[in-house]
């Protein structure tokens, strides 16, 4: 298993926050903004995606250090 020091993870949970929200934040702006419409297989891959990202911030933040 990975051990990460505490700057490293820090670094890896900013990663995985933005990488979430800007999925999330495409995937709104996009069914906006897109002459073609993003489909609705799509707009669930990217929430899950988004999901999964914020979901393992919060298990990597609930480790003991």
């Amino acid at each position: 298993m990975l051990t990460f020091d505490g700057k490293q993870k820090e670094n890896l949970l900013k990663i995985l926050i933005n990488l979430g929200t800007a999925s999330f934040v495409g995937l709104v702006v996009g069914r906006f903004i897109s002459p073609e419409k993003v489909s609705p297989l799509d707009l669930v891959w990217g929430i899950l995606f988004s999901t999964v990202c914020f979901v393992v911030v919060l298990l990597i933040e609930r480790e003991k250090p």
